[in-house]
C-alpha cells in the first residue's frame, strides 16, 4: 500500500459519520469516470446511501407515555 493510499485511508477513518455517504459517492462518480462500473456497484452505493439515513429510536416506555397522555387527556 502506497503512503498516499494510507493517508486517504486515515483521513476517511477520521471523518464523522453524516460525511462519509458524500464521499462515497464522491469516490464513486471519479472511478465510475476512469473505469466501467457495474450497475450493481451504482444500486450498492444507492442503498448504503440510504442504509447511512437511518436514525436509532430512542428507547421508549410505553406504559409512562401512556400514563402521561391519560393524565394530560383526562386531566387525573
Amino acid at each position: 500500500m502506497t503512503a498516499l493510499r494510507q493517508n486517504v485511508i486515515d483521513l476517511v477513518g477520521q471523518m464523522p459519520e453524516d460525511k462519509l455517504s458524500q464521499i462515497f459517492m464522491y469516490i464513486v462518480n471519479i472511478v465510475k469516470e476512469d473505469t466501467d462500473i457495474s450497475r450493481s456497484t451504482t444500486e450498492d452505493a444507492s442503498y448504503y446511501s440510504l442504509l447511512r439515513m437511518i436514525k436509532p429510536i430512542p428507547n421508549l416506555d410505553e406504559e409512562k407515555e401512556l400514563n402521561e397522555y391519560r393524565m394530560e387527556r383526562y386531566e387525573l
